[in-house]
């Protein structure tokens, strides 16, 4: 059961609803970033199906220094915010590695792309749908591909992270003819809807929980137990008195500052391991998670952990000064850096209605929302007509039920974790050696969509997962471009001889003339190679029995040494693991200790 009265829950609910129900596209894409390519702009439509009238200009970013003459293109769509910097991605950086080009397209409806006179109205927004979305970026890869050179015969592979992943994975399966491949990170394939149900409806508590435990069990017992005790203290308004190690500055939070402050806690417990990145952003440390789980093994009371996350939200690295629990940081939502707009509030409504608030009881945060439907439509204006569907239909409109996803090709889903997303984003497909089945790829120690961190963000060598993970994905693209595979391993084509083989090469322009010559010239090479093959084969029989011969020899005089006594000591044997006894202290011993020997252990960290 909640700890809140329904009195209490009705004075916080929708600003609670709010904070919780925020989400992220990755790595903040800052519109402060400065990029070394230009911005330009695509008119489009505001309606592709010709249902309405009027256009607006796109945002777009495309960057061809790398490419060469039928490279693919990797395309990232825009997340709910600003356009991110075509230089700030980690396509940007396979682009280099694969003669590529590397674009980016901002979201209709944020940033710059919005259409002129737009004043927020509901009318405004009504051609703010999935379809339009996507036909903005078709729209925009053909636009693309006109001015390229052999732009035609480009593959293109689209990447989006956490609600752009969703917009990725339904623009693979809608749009094969346009999209060739996706990486999206950090989806949601489940809990959508108002009322989901089971598993899908506590997947990402239940992953929150793990998450905390199996970092440390001691730090997780003391937040779910402080967390326990806000709760209590909330609904009784007794909050000054139940938890004393809070040490706010200036005045005490009267009973609906506690609630909000405790809405804002339990937001950034969520988000905390959400975004642990190993560079400042989220937070103003790298790994917060960890400053967080060092921190909270300090504490001795439940105040003294609950200040913890508030004191990071406010940058406060001190933790023996006081909170100023008032701030404009704190007290105005979440207290970090998630874009929120109407634009955002309006599509989740609409079609994206993702749900992961609810915390069933003994999960790691106190019970929420465990029984009856969960609003996630914050302004009941937006609503859909079909936003009170089951999970189920939203999972088959969105393209992520495990059927749809299972049968679609050269389609990667990763997941982090960090990530409490992963508790609703990683479906059983079926395992394949086939390369361009589906699959989902879970990787340890990175946070929600961090494996899309560019290398001048994060450059190889800070953090051995992503360099992982980032290897990976550069191996999954060359395999879906087929650069190289069993039968060329050894003798891949250089680009002549491919040009050559495909006509291309302007000596081959008399093939057809020169056939009777060219089939006298088979007919003796064959002939040849016969008798070739005949001496080879005489050659090779006897090597065979001489080869016996000399080792039956062989044998017999080792017989002959064993049965002589040795002049010399006892014969070289080789003991354990290999080396010659009395050298087993020697070179073997200091390779296994030297730390670039490859072995487990010493991968693990141990001594």
């Amino acid at each position: 059961m909640s700890f809140l009265s329904p009195a209490r829950t009705a004075v916080w609910w929708s600003f609670l609803s709010s904070v919780l129900s925020q989400t992220i596209s990755g790595p903040f894409s800052d519109p402060l970033i400065k990029s070394d390519y230009p911005f330009y702009n695509i008119t489009q439509p505001l309606y592709h199906d010709g249902s309405g009238t009027g256009s607006f200009n796109q945002r777009f970013q495309l960057v061809t220094d790398f490419y060469k003459p039928g490279g693919p293109i990797l395309f990232t769509i825009g997340p709910e915010d600003h356009i991110p910097a075509v230089d700030n991605s980690h396509f940007y950086d396979m682009a280099k590695e694969l003669g590529g080009a590397a674009a980016v397209l901002e979201h209709r409806f944020f940033g710059t792309s919005l259409p002129d006179g737009f004043d927020g109205s509901v009318q405004w927004y009504a051609p703010l749908t999935l379809d339009n979305v996507m036909k903005d970026a078709t729209t925009f890869i053909k636009y693309a591909k006109s001015n390229m050179s052999c732009g035609a015969d480009s593959k293109v592979f689209i990447w989006g992270g956490s609600y752009g992943a969703n917009l990725a994975i339904s623009m693979r399966v809608k749009h094969p003819e346009v999209f060739d491949g996706a990486f999206a990170s950090g989806a949601a394939t489940e809990s959508f809807g108002p009322s989901p149900d089971g598993k899908a409806k506590f997947g990402t508590a239940m992953q929150l929980s793990n998450i905390y435990y199996d970092e440390s069990i001691e730090a997780a017992s003391k937040v779910q137990a402080a967390m326990l005790q806000f709760a209590s203290c909330v609904a009784g308004q007794n909050c000054s008195e139940a938890l004393p190690g809070l040490n706010f500055c200036g005045t005490t939070p009267n009973a609906t500052e506690f609630a909000k402050l405790y809405a804002v806690a339990s937001a950034n417990y969520r988000f905390i391991p959400e975004f642990n990145y190993p560079i400042a952003a989220a937070y103003s440390w790298s790994y917060p998670f960890q400053h967080l789980i060092n921190a909270t093994l300090n504490a001795t009371s439940a105040g003294e952990s609950i200040r913890i996350p508030l004191a990071m939200v406010n940058a406060q690295k001190d933790l023996s000064q006081c909170v100023n629990w008032n701030s404009t940081n704190i007290m105005s939502g979440s207290g970090i850096n998630v874009p929120v707009s109407e634009s955002w509030d309006y599509l989740t409504c609409q079609y994206f209605p993702t749900q992961n608030i609810a915390f069933p009881s003994g999960s790691i945060l106190p019970t929420y929302a465990a029984t009856g439907p969960i609003p996630t439509c914050p302004q009941k204006r937006f609503e859909s007509a079909i936003y009170n569907q089951s999970n189920e239909k939203w999972q088959e409109y969105l393209s992520t039920d495990t059927p749809t996803l299972d049968k679609t090709t050269r389609l990667v889903i990763f997941q982090s974790g960090y990530d409490r997303v992963a508790g609703i984003g990683m479906p059983r497909l079926t395992l394949s050696e086939g390369r361009e089945h589906s699959r989902v790829i879970f990787t340890a120690g990175l946070a929600h969509t961090s494996d899309s961190l560019p290398e001048r963000t994060v450059p190889r060598g800070v953090q051995q997962e992503l360099d992982i993970v980032r290897d990976t994905q550069l191996e999954i693209l060359k395999s879906w471009l087929h650069t190289v595979n069993a039968t060329t391993a050894f003798d891949a084509p250089t680009h002549s001889e491919l040009e050559r083989r495909r006509g291309g090469d302007a000596n081959d322009d008399n093939d057809d003339d020169d056939d009777d010559g060219n089939h006298k010239s088979r007919k003796t090479a064959i002939i040849v190679g016969s008798v070739v093959g005949g001496i080879f084969t005489v050659g090779a029989i006897s090597f065979w029995v001489w080869f016996c011969c000399c080792l039956s020899r062989r044998h017999k005089a080792h017989q002959q040494l064993q049965n002589t006594p040795s002049r010399s000591g006892p014969s070289l044997v080789m003991q354990g693991r290999g080396w010659p006894k009395g050298e087993e202290n020697g070179a073997g011993e200091e390779l296994l200790r030297d730390p670039e020997y490859p072995r487990y252990e010493a991968y693990r960290g141990q001594a």
